[in-house]
């Protein structure tokens, strides 16, 4: 059980990642107006996100290109 293992022992680990292409979602005109606007077709790329905490301290922090997979 969780509760058994001893606060110095545990450490969370979590992921996060961030698209690096912009486009918009809104658009302002006089009503009754159709919007227009130039939309990249491409993605950019990602920027992906990992670290552990433990002890109140973050722990072995790393950033990568791309996306999580079994490879990282």
């Amino acid at each position: 059980m969780i509760k058994d293992i001893p606060p110095d022992n545990i450490i969370w680990v979590d992921e996060t990642g961030i698209e690096e292409h912009l486009i918009r979602t809104h658009g302002r005109t006089k009503r009754g107006e159709r919007y227009y606007a130039d939309v990249p077709g491409k993605r950019v790329g990602r920027t992906t996100l990992i670290a552990g905490y433990g002890e109140g301290k973050l722990k072995a922090p790393m950033r990568f290109k791309g996306h999580t997979n079994t490879n990282v």
